[in-house]
């Protein structure tokens, strides 16, 4: 609303109009329910008092808040003085703005704070839009100071001139010499009048110096131009999430630690022979993103020594498109005996990295039992329908490239 039509303040918490008498009680509602005026238009417009709270621990406030009820509208035409819970003893006033974005702990209230938002166009710097502001205006105010001392020397190069001439040069000669001399002096004085008002011929028009100075005193009293509101990081809903650069690298993001794992098994039977390579039947698609993984895991299997000689079992497995991720030897006395049984466990661990340009890559695992030229012969047998290979892959870092 605009400037109140009454110089009414408070407005009565009981109408006695018409009434003879009234109660002990109704005096006393007549003060404990009035409230200051306002028309009803605006909640945040009229007649308002100051709210004084002190903080309950450092930096902690004690925020009213007009919006528990109808009864505590009233609070948002009051101005909120903030007392320090301790030393340094700074305190802090704000006004409740219905128009800007609540936010948390402080709501719609903004903090009084000038030299937080006020600027002037054409400043610029790492200092606050304040300072960057009177820096500018103490700039421009030299440039039209030194504009006037050039202005000033002129005019009194003028006089000087005038002064020799007199007596070297016909009256006529003076004159001229003078005129070009006060022409020039008021050239540079247009270009004063122009830095300072920006109107060549009124000092007090309200361009220039005097139209910014205007600009900065209309932001400081509003005391709203330019304002930032209090941000808070919003936490991730799942426990134990961490916060990291995204793959585009333009942004941080929230991811759980638990998606980073990728779990690939197979079940048997297999049997899986010398100087053969075997594709695993694997119990469930895998597949995973781009990323640098460590894996871990193992393929457990009976092993059937079919000769009678001594030898070096060994077997290697791999990763579709990857380098051996475990190699796997063992050695075996010659006992005279053919069918030798006994069960072997291959540890695998290794890391691969899928490029940011191949994409997701689906998962494929092969093992291989190489032929080392002798005659000696073995397989190795896993029981049916049991899990004979576990795998883990845990992606440590997103793709660099």
């Amino acid at each position: 609303m605009p400037i109140p039509a009454t110089n009414q303040d408070l407005v009565h918490g009981v109408d006695f109009t018409g009434a003879i008498t009234g109660t002990a009680a109704e005096h006393n509602q007549l003060l404990d329910l009035s409230v200051p005026y306002t028309d009803g238009a605006n909640a945040e417009e009229g007649i308002g008092f100051i709210i004084t709270t002190t903080d309950t621990a450092a930096g902690v406030p004690s925020v009213p808040d007009p919006t528990q009820s109808a009864n505590y509208t009233k609070w948002k035409r009051y101005v909120w003085n903030r007392r320090p819970f301790a030393a340094p003893w700074v305190p802090s006033t704000y006004m409740w703005i219905e128009g800007t974005a609540s936010i948390a702990t402080y709501l719609k209230w903004v903090l009084l704070d000038p030299a937080s938002f006020a600027t002037v166009a054409g400043a610029t710097g790492t200092a606050s839009p304040l300072q960057n502001a009177l820096t500018y205006l103490n700039t421009q105010i030299g440039i039209a100071v030194a504009a006037a001392n050039a202005a000033q020397g002129t005019a009194n190069t003028a006089t000087t001139n005038i002064g020799t001439m007199v007596g070297a040069q016909t009256l006529q000669a003076q004159i001229t010499s003078a005129s070009g001399s006060i022409s020039t002096a008021s050239a540079k004085m247009t270009a004063v009048y122009t830095a300072i008002s920006g109107d060549a011929t009124n000092i007090a028009a309200s361009g220039g110096i005097n139209g910014q100075l205007a600009d900065l005193q209309r932001q400081i009293t509003a005391g709203l131009a330019g304002y930032k509101s209090i941000t808070n990081v919003t936490p991730s809903a799942i426990i134990g999430s961490f916060v990291r650069t995204n793959a585009a690298a333009t942004a941080a993001e929230w991811y759980d630690p638990s998606t980073e794992h990728y779990i690939v098994t197979a079940s048997g039977p297999v049997t899986l022979s010398k100087g053969t390579t075997t594709a695993l039947t694997l119990d469930a698609a895998v597949t995973i993103p781009a990323g640098y993984y460590k894996v871990t895991g193992a393929l457990c299997a009976k092993i059937d020594l079919v000769s009678t000689a001594s030898q070096e079992i060994t077997a290697v497995l791999k990763l579709a498109g990857t380098t051996a991720l475990s190699f796997f030897a063992y050695p075996v006395d010659a006992l005279g005996v053919s069918h030798q049984k006994f069960t072997a466990t291959i540890q695998i661990l290794g890391y691969i990295s899928i490029p940011k340009a191949t994409g997701s890559q689906a998962i494929a695992v092969e093992v291989t039992i190489p032929d080392d030229g002798t005659t000696a012969t073995f397989d190795f047998t896993t029981a049916a329908t049991s899990k004979f290979l576990i795998i883990t892959l845990e992606r440590l870092y997103l793709p660099q490239a």
